[in-house]
């Protein structure tokens, strides 16, 4: 027997808090939650199936709680909970929803009322075309310090071919907004797609340069993967690449020296990319720490000679995964690996062990620092001769 779908609530709002684990903190004392301001997409990027999953059931795509509601919640969480950091997990929060163009600044004006400017800080994701000065500029002013961005590709032909109905340029306009406003911008980026040739590889390579190799932000990346009853998966299927293994679903890529360079660098950077401790992961959530202190405690002279050193160390390691992945493409597009090739892939391996945890152990000694300062500054006023008793080797774990 199957029933049919009930229909989506409309009203996000009629539902009740959800109930939370006791809130875990992120640094300096400060505790973090996620919630939501909406659910469901508008968009239909070929490789994802949130706006299919939501147009089963009778009921809009896109549903949007009422600002002064999730303002509300947030009130919550810090008086209750004492919360001052928020995660928005929307696949895309609601800049300007077509049915209330002024849900932002409702939210801004909620926040306001609440008592919450300057007490509060939050995330939210969004695709890079949506960043407008104006508009950004006033969420910061009421604690907006980071963005998750969809970029997803670094060339106009792929965006295309993903359906992401934007440009390059505009994914550029909207990176050059957060930076001279000084907002955070992590991303997602899908260096790997089932077109991907050495070409197109180079092509995405150097637009993530372009945009992490001041140090702003880590290099990272993903392989695009064919998730159920999207358009990708059905063009995989219908050119019989698709592979099914444990019901995960995934692809070869149409050339054999591309297959083995994808494998080969997802092996050597797996930890780097991809373990809570790599370098990606620390460079990301050490950036949070200094805006978090930032907010909290301003910028002093010690914290910006410490975040000048830390954005130095990202910047190396983001010019050499970047230079090493450009090296890596030549030797297996010419197919070198198993010829004079194969000893530099050998002493590849090695230097990537060597400059992992080089880079690692320089973050976690600045990191370390960083936590040290607020107590630090606490012991210089009141007790002077004991400030300079702090160094790398006493750490204030929060």
């Amino acid at each position: 027997m199957e029933t049919r779908l009930r229909p989506l609530e409309k009203d996000l709002d009629k539902f009740p808090y959800p109930f939370r684990a006791p809130l875990k903190k992120l640094v300096f004392t400060k505790r973090l939650a996620t919630l939501i301001a909406g659910r469901g997409c508008i968009h239909n990027c070929s490789f994802c199936n949130v706006r299919k999953f939501y147009s089963q059931p009778p009921g809009p795509v896109k549903r949007i709680r009422k600002p002064e509601m999730v303002a509300e919640e947030m009130l919550y969480l810090h008086k209750k909970r004492n919360c001052s950091i928020f995660f928005f997990l929307d696949d895309d929060f609601p800049l300007k929803p077509v049915n209330d163009p002024d849900w932002i600044r409702r939210f801004c004006d909620s926040l306001n009322q609440n008592g919450l400017k300057n007490q509060i800080m939050w995330k939210i994701c969004c695709r890079p075309d949506e960043v407008e000065k104006d508009l950004f500029e006033m969420m910061k002013y009421y604690g907006l310090f980071r963005v998750f961005l969809g970029i997803e590709d670094g060339t106009d032909k792929g965006l295309e071919r993903i359906n992401k109905n934007m440009t390059v340029a505009g994914s550029l306009e909207g990176i050059k907004i957060l930076r001279d406003l000084e907002i955070d911008y992590d991303y997602g980026f899908m260096l790997f797609q089932p077109s991907t040739t050495f070409t197109s590889l180079n092509t995405n390579l150097d637009f993530l340069r372009q945009i992490c190799n001041d140090g702003y932000t880590p290099v990272t990346f993903l392989k695009l993967m064919p998730y159920y009853d999207t358009k990708v998966e059905k063009e995989l299927s219908e050119t019989g690449r698709l592979k099914i293994t444990d019901g995960v679903r995934d692809y070869d890529f149409s050339s054999g020296p591309m297959n083995r360079y994808f494998q080969f660098v997802t092996d050597i950077f797996k930890e780097w990319l991809r373990h809570p401790e790599g370098v990606a992961n620390l460079a990301g959530w050490g950036i949070t720490w200094y805006s978090v202190y930032h907010y909290y405690f301003g910028h002093d002279s010690d914290v910006k000679r410490l975040k000048r050193n830390y954005k130095r160390i990202l910047s190396n390691s983001n010019d050499f995964i970047l230079n090493t992945l450009k090296e890596l493409s030549v030797i297996f597009e010419n197919e070198d690996h198993y010829g004079t090739g194969q000893n530099r892939l050998i002493e590849t391996k090695k230097d990537i062990c060597s400059k992992s945890r080089s880079f690692t152990c320089g973050m976690r000694k600045n990191l370390g620092s960083l936590l040290d300062l607020p107590l630090k500054h606490f012991f210089s006023k009141i007790s002077p001769r004991y400030a300079h008793n702090f160094g790398n080797n006493y750490l204030i774990r929060s």
